[in-house]
Formats: C-alpha cells, structure tokens, sequence
C-alpha cells in the first residue's frame, strides 16, 4: 500500500488530495477541512516517503486506485498540477471509484514540444533543491517547521533525474482518452488561475469543451499557487462542493485535529509554482512561458 497520511473522523466523506510534484503538503492550507471531513494524503511515488521509488504513472494510479477501493465509491478525488493529472485521469477511468474530483491547474493538453519546453526547467529545480539549505529557505517560505521542514528537506533533496523526467513525460494527455471524459457523468471541476501558464489555461479549455458537467473556471490574479496561496477560498470552493455530493451526510465534527497539521498563515506567499531558484536564474524566468516549474 502506497504511504498515505490520514486525518479527521473515517465516518466522515472522504477527500482523497494528490499533491503537485516535489511538495507532499501541497494541500495544508486545506487540512483544517479535517474538522468535518476524512483527510487521505497519499505520498506520490517518486516523492515525500516514497522518494526511494521512481515516479511511474502507471504504477502510481495502480496505487492510487488501491487506495480508493476502501472507500467504496465514496471518497473524492482533489488534486493539483501533477496531482490533477493523475485525478483528472482516474476519475474518467474509475468513475464507480469516486463519488467526483476536483482537478486544480491541470495540464493535460499536451505535445512532443510542450514537454520538451517544460523538462529543462523541472530538472534545473531538481538540482537546486539538493542544496539543502536551498531546500530550507524553500520549506520555511512554505510555512513547514519542526519535523514537517525536516522530513520535506530530506524529500525533496532526494529526488531522483529519473523521477522528475517521468513526471514531466507522464503520459497523461486528455486527448488519448477525450471520448471517455466527454461521457463522464460525475460532477466534477476544474479551475486554475488567470496569470498561469498558457499550457495550463488551455488545458482547462479543453476541459470545458469536452465536458459540460464539469464546473470550469479562471481565478483571477491567480498564479500556479492556488493551495499555498489562495486556501481560504479553495476551502470555501471544495466544502460547497462537498455539500452538493454529499448532501444528506451526517457530520460528525471533530475537536481533536492535531493543530501541527493545521496552518492558516502564511497567505502572502507569491510564487508561480513553490519551486525556489537561485536569484540570478529567477531574473532570466521573468517571463511568463519560462515558469513552468511545477507544471508537470
């Protein structure tokens, strides 16, 4: 079994989040929904306590969708970037699987190109992270301390060429399954923000157009940071959601959520994707279609 953390009441609805590349706590901001929710966190290949395995797409929604059974049908799937891939993947496959997903700056419309484009500054990120005192300046501008900064110092230090390399090219393009998402009957949504990527925003496009039940939208202002630094309103954004898939579900609210979990500052973080690069490196990716960092 894939290494998940988990958090909240088990008798609660279930949100499954996958997290985007590099930082397992891509969701924190959002694990106060634990109060009323079941939270599963699972742990990518390739990354956080899995680093020691190669990301693989294949043996990851393997995994994932293990994961899922023991949730029979009743659990939904939120996930940003890499993450909204895998979810946005899995829930057109296995809808009995899930009872919806939320699918949070997606890249999905891709080409040979397009990934080449994105493969170069994913494996620069890579390489500046295995200075760990890089990799903490990065943790503590995230907000992690204590045992959470450590264990995301360890992580992201670790990661593998190969695994960032299989993230970036994970095969995952809607237009190789089009025909299955334009039949997908579940509710779902897809949002992302305005000033991302035109990767991303065309990705959410295509969304759109394939599929009229999916709720799609742009965040205004919004970079590829949505989690870290728009939570208050994606919180607001993922419980209305949940009320409408759950809408005779008995809540049983929790008073016993480990507060080390629960982190509400830091909202003034303004960075495209969470990825620190040395200052020099961050001049020259001024411009907007060279900051892709994160994308995969």
């Amino acid at each position: 079994m894939i290494y998940y953390e988990e958090y909240g009441n088990p008798e609660n609805p279930t949100i499954i989040f996958l997290h985007g590349m590099n930082f397992t706590d891509t969701f924190r901001k959002s694990y106060c929904l634990a109060e009323k929710y079941h939270l599963v966190i699972p742990h990518l290949y390739g990354y956080g306590k899995e680093v020691d395995k190669t990301f693989n797409t294949k043996e990851v929604n393997e995994a994932i969708i293990e994961l899922a059974k023991q949730y029979n049908g009743e659990c939904v799937l939120i996930g940003f970037s890499l993450g909204a891939q895998i979810a946005l993947y899995l829930v057109t496959h296995y809808p009995y699987l899930f009872k919806g997903g939320i699918f949070i700056s997606a890249w999905v419309d891709k080409n040979e190109k397009n990934v080449k484009k994105i493969m170069k500054p994913n494996l620069m990120s890579m390489k500046i992270l295995r200075n760990k005192r890089i990799a903490r300046f990065q943790g503590k501008i995230l907000g992690l301390k204590g045992e959470q900064l450590e264990d995301f110092i360890e992580a992201v230090s670790s990661v593998t060429e190969e695994t960032v390399m299989a993230t970036v090219d994970n095969g995952i393009n809607i237009n190789d399954f089009y025909e299955k998402f334009m039949g997908l009957s579940l509710y779902t949504m897809a949002f992302c923000g305005i000033r991302e990527h035109s990767e991303v925003k065309n990705s959410l496009y295509r969304i759109a157009e394939l599929n009229g039940k999916c709720d799609t939208d742009l965040w205004d202002k919004a970079k590829h940071n949505i989690p870290m630094l728009y939570s208050n309103r994606l919180n607001k954004t993922i419980e209305e959601y949940m009320e409408k898939i759950f809408p005779d579900a008995e809540i049983i609210y929790s008073d016993n959520i480990n507060t080390d979990i629960i982190d509400n500052d830091n909202e003034n973080i303004d960075n495209d994707n969470g990825i620190i690069t040395d200052t020099s490196e961050q001049e020259q990716r001024s411009n907007d279609d060279e900051t892709l960092i994160e994308n995969a």
